[in-house]
């Protein structure tokens, strides 16, 4: 194992160019479960992911969605980013990592302090109106998906 991390360490020492792809795995020693293991948001049954992350149901139904958003900031109340988010906020900083693609929603790798974040799935970071297009913020959000049970 010291052998793969020396080889590991010399190997992002002599890049220039450094780009990370990550997914659940960085986000569940947060505290995050991922999608499909043990404790998985697919796997326990708490969610039907049909449900909460399809735009044609959500039309029709937003309440799974939101109930699923609300435990999710409930849940990124209590978390903080971990070594691997500030290691990679460390090697951007440095000038050897130029980006993350990242398929989480969690703003862990922004909490962190990486700056180019290109979020897959999008995040809580940021909501918009599927009607008039307003942006609305975490926080506009986090207050109207707590106290109502589907936000308008």
């Amino acid at each position: 194992m010291e052998e793969k991390v020396k080889k590991c360490a010399k190997l992002i020492e002599e890049s220039k160019f450094i780009l990370t792809l990550s997914g659940a795995g960085i986000s569940t020693n947060a505290g995050i479960p991922d999608f499909r293991g043990e404790y998985g948001i697919y796997t326990t049954g708490k969610y039907d992911p049909e449900k909460v992350f399809d735009i044609n149901y959500f039309l029709q139904d937003p309440k799974p969605f939101y109930d699923f958003a609300r435990d999710s900031m409930k849940t990124l109340k209590k978390i903080k980013p971990t070594f691997a988010h500030y290691f990679l906020t460390e090697l951007e900083k440095r000038g050897k990592l130029k980006g993350i693609i990242t398929q989480n929603i969690d703003t862990l790798h922004q909490r962190a302090g990486s700056k180019r974040v290109l979020e897959l799935h999008g995040s809580f970071w940021k909501s918009y109106c599927l009607k008039c297009k307003r942006e609305f913020s975490y926080e506009e959000m986090e207050e109207e998906v707590l106290k109502r049970e589907v936000p308008r």
